[in-house]
């Protein structure tokens, strides 16, 4: 999956970035310091980009393709599932399995 455009947070003390990628949906990397004190997960697809983002111009690196590619697979993984399945899952998550 290919990343078209990058947004970068405007304060310098948040270190989140926003990537969106070819086919328009929005991913976005939180920092490892905002994951812990927010209890969030690094990577999450959302819905638009706030206004407090800014557009910059940079390349990818290594590491950052093999995380975007890893979460757009298990993302499809996750949608790709029957019913049973998801609920079975759910139903995991809820009792701490």
């Amino acid at each position: 999956m290919e990343v078209k455009e990058i947004y970068q947070h405007k304060s310098q003390d948040i270190d989140s970035e926003i990537f969106k990628l070819e086919n328009g949906r929005l991913i976005i990397k939180h920092s490892s310091s905002q994951t812990n004190k927010l209890n969030i997960k690094q990577w999450e697809e959302i819905n638009y980009i706030p206004k407090d983002y800014r557009l910059v111009d940079r390349e990818l690196d290594k590491s950052e393709k093999k995380a975007i590619k890893k979460y757009t697979a298990t993302r499809s993984e996750l949608n790709n599932r029957s019913l049973p399945e998801k609920l079975i899952g759910k139903i995991k998550s809820l009792l701490g399995g």
